[in-house]
């Protein structure tokens, strides 16, 4: 494994080119993602990036099965309960993710992209991956 400071030339080289692009096409902002690890994080902060997010990491163990089983009902969701369901996801979003919330339109354009699937399917909810 390689220590993460060896490839901090190379991270500020980048970083450099990138907002050198930016410059030279006149962009107005300049969005980057970097996993919130060190020496990454100062990288970005020394050449002027300020930290707008969080990213919420879930892991699993996947060697260790739970000893407990509970039973946990699904269903599709039905267009009956599609605005609710629609506003708990979007609200649960939140604050951490409320950069990608806006990113995206806003609370209702990002409702409408999630209700869209229940006006295709005569029965309920049908999952995407994408967003168009």
């Amino acid at each position: 494994m390689k220590n993460g400071d060896s490839r901090v030339p190379l991270a500020q080289n980048l970083v450099y080119k990138a907002r050198h692009y930016a410059e030279s096409n006149h962009a107005e902002s300049l969005s980057a993602f970097v996993p919130a690890i060190q020496p990454y994080v100062d990288v970005y902060k020394n050449a002027g990036f300020e930290p707008v997010r969080r990213s919420i990491r879930i892991g699993w163990e996947l060697i260790e099965q739970p000893t407990e089983h509970r039973n946990v009902r699904t269903e599709e969701l039905s267009k009956e309960h599609a605005n609710e369901a629609v506003q708990v996801w979007v609200e649960g979003h939140r604050p951490y993710w409320d950069w990608w919330i806006e990113e995206q339109g806003g609370p209702e354009e990002l409702r409408s992209w999630v209700k869209s699937p229940l006006a295709r399917s005569p029965v309920g909810w049908e999952p995407s991956l994408t967003r168009n």
